[in-house]
Formats: C-alpha cells, structure tokens, sequence
C-alpha cells in the first residue's frame, strides 16, 4: 500500500536535508511520520556511505 511521495534531498554544509511531502496523506497524519522516519534512516546510511 504505497501511495506517491515526493521526496527531495537537498546538500547542506553539514551533511542533507531530506524532505518528503505526500499529498496523498495529511501531513498530521501518521503515515507521513512514519514514512519520513524510514527516509531519513535510509539517507543517513546513505550519506555515511556517500562520505567515506
């Protein structure tokens, strides 16, 4: 059960910014926090791997 999600990943001095908007949910909506915590987990291993 996926529905579309935008994310944007954006480089800052001290590493990224991700932000992920889902218009499908309302951002109070629980499956937005859900959604963006797996995001950033995800980012962060990437970002140490990006940065090796």
């Amino acid at each position: 059960m996926s529905a579309p999600i935008s994310i944007s990943i954006t480089r800052t001095k001290n590493g990224y910014t991700v932000s992920a908007y889902n218009p499908a949910y309302d951002s109070r909506d629980i499956m937005v926090a859900e959604t963006e915590a797996r995001m950033l987990k995800i980012v962060r291993e990437w970002s140490k791997e990006v940065s090796k």
